[in-house]
């Protein structure tokens, strides 16, 4: 049997469904949205990539200027630049005279002075202060660190002590001490 005629399409009849063209059309649409940031953000990263990079370029141009100058730029160089400018005669003497005066905090809170007290506005001979009496029992105490400053003063300066060099976090204890030292010779 044959076919009849009607059963057949012609080809040029056979065409795609009407949404299938709608369909290619939001998908370009999307494409074109979703590149248009994406090409903007690759555009933003090379623009910080290029400013990092010029950055990093002048920084090292920097650090290479310091080095030459033979300026100390990190732990390493900061610990052999103080071991070169520094006199380790006496070291061992104010060690000693920073490790008193960390005793002899204990005695200076209650001394008016160092506390809450005032200074006599004249320090001549005769003139009424009412805490001359505790700040010359503070003095005498003391006595043996005041020792001990003067006889480190005698050494070279600038004294070489022992510092852990970490950046600029540093801990500085021995520096901390200093003060009480400076309180002391003020009395």
């Amino acid at each position: 049997m044959m076919p009849s005629k009607s059963n057949f399409m012609p080809v040029d009849s056979i065409s795609q469904p009407a949404s299938a063209g709608h369909r290619s059309k939001r998908v370009k649409w999307i494409a074109t949205i979703c590149l248009i940031p994406m090409v903007l953000f690759g555009v933003f990263l090379c623009y910080l990539g290029y400013h990092e990079a010029m950055a990093y370029r002048e920084l090292n141009d920097k650090l290479e200027a310091i080095r030459q100058a033979g300026e100390p730029i990190d732990d390493e160089s900061m610990a052999k630049h103080f071991e070169k400018t520094t006199h380790k005669e006496g070291t061992e003497a104010w060690t000693e005279a920073l490790e008193l005066v960390r005793s002899a905090n204990a005695i200076a809170g209650r001394l008016p002075v160092v506390g809450e007290g005032n200074l006599p506005r004249d320090f001549r001979p005769g003139v009424e202060w009412p805490d001359e009496p505790r700040v010359a029992e503070f003095l005498r105490e003391v006595r043996p660190l005041i020792n001990k400053i003067y006889a480190a003063d005698s050494f070279p300066k600038p004294v070489w002590m022992p510092i852990e060099f970490d950046g600029y976090f540093t801990s500085q204890e021995v520096l901390q001490s200093t003060r009480s030292l400076a309180v002391t010779l003020e009395l």
